[in-house]
């Protein structure tokens, strides 16, 4: 794309947000020259903009309104980890707040707490009470992982974890949803490789009914990873040169994609990589051909709602699509196990609006 086209994108995105008050979230829902960009993307072409206007329009009073919602916004997202800030809730307030951050959250708590005792040693007994709720919830934390990760869990919920792999549209056990309170997907998968490891070292850390049902699932996802050898040479091809509709080559879209399988494209693209290693002269392309489709179409999609899709109509030659429409599309779907995102409800308008999907009164 040229610097010029850039500029004029985020002139648009520019008096959209100082304006019309829209967000930056907002923005990623517009098309522009036929394309949806992200937030990140539309930034720094605003930030192109205004530098552009700034040297070629200088008394613009855009640009000082920029530079007014910039320093608002900085104001509104930083958060000044002082012990005063802290120390404005209770201690049993402290404790329940930080149930809900990260590690690195409280830890940046836990330094500012520390840089207190040095700066105003005569509040030490206070400081120490907020670092001990900081101590207590990590005690609690490291209690709840040895509970979940621990052998016995693992060993007790294997068979229902076997029945939900096999019920379930995955290839990849890493790409399960086992229920968090049982174990979390993570630690399955590490504690599967361990007794993995124990199998093929001969060891005798798990006994042999546990190695027997791992066992059982490996060959369980290694048929499943076979099975879709043709689906990975077939979705490669249409990503690489298209797909055939009603005698001309289109580009592949989502909607395409989930119309194909209902396997993730990051669980695709990974079978796809694990089955190169074994045949690397006809799958390795289609390993490399996933994972750009993955980064550079499956993690730039996003959810949305029927009522975004109304407030950014997505159009084709003009074609606005009624509410009623809008809603058949969606129902159709759900229907089809479809979720429902930006790139699958614009992949299925074009269908429809090319007269390829029939979805009235689903």
């Amino acid at each position: 794309m040229k610097k010029s086209e850039k500029i004029e994108i985020g002139k648009t995105c520019a008096y959209k947000v100082l304006n019309e008050g829209k967000s930056y979230a907002d923005l990623e829902f517009i098309i522009f020259n036929g394309e949806n960009f992200s937030k990140d993307i539309l930034k720094k072409y605003i930030a192109l903009y205004i530098e552009n206007e700034s040297k070629e329009n200088p008394e613009n009073p855009i640009i000082s309104q920029y530079e007014r919602h910039r320093a608002a916004v900085l104001e509104r997202t930083s958060f000044r980890l002082t012990l005063a800030n802290i120390m404005r809730s209770s201690v049993e307030e402290f404790k329940e707040s930080l149930t809900s951050l990260t590690d690195n959250q409280i830890a940046s708590r836990l330094k500012a707490l520390k840089k207190g005792l040095q700066d105003e040693p005569e509040k030490a007994d206070v400081i120490y009470g907020y670092i001990a709720a900081i101590d207590d919830l990590k005690k609690e934390k490291t209690k709840a992982n040895e509970k979940t990760s621990s052998r016995g869990v693992f060993e007790d919920h294997l068979d229902d974890i076997i029945d939900l792999y096999l019920s379930s549209d995955v290839i990849n056990p890493a790409k399960l949803r086992i229920d968090p309170k049982i174990m979390p997907t993570t630690t399955f998968v590490s504690r599967l490789k361990d007794v993995e490891e124990d199998i093929k070292e001969g060891g005798t850390k798990y006994p042999e009914d546990v190695k027997t049902k791992v066992k059982v699932l490996d060959a369980a996802v290694t048929a499943r990873q076979k099975s879709v050898k043709d689906l990975i040479i077939q979705i490669s091809d249409y990503v690489l040169n298209g797909i055939n509709k009603s005698g001309r080559t289109e580009p592949f879209t989502m909607f395409d994609y989930y119309s194909l399988t209902k396997y993730s494209v990051d669980d695709l693209a990974k079978t796809a990589l694990t089955l190169s290693r074994g045949n690397k002269d006809e799958l390795q392309g289609c390993a490399t051909i996933l994972a750009s489709f993955r980064d550079r179409v499956f993690k730039s999609d996003r959810r949305i709602t029927k009522e975004q899709i109304m407030q950014y109509q997505y159009t084709e030659n003009g074609r606005i699509l009624f509410s009623d429409e809008v809603d058949d599309i969606i129902a159709y779907l759900a229907a089809n196990n479809i979720p429902l995102t930006q790139k699958t409800y614009q992949g299925a308008y074009h269908e429809y609006v090319n007269g390829r999907l029939q979805i009235k009164h689903i």
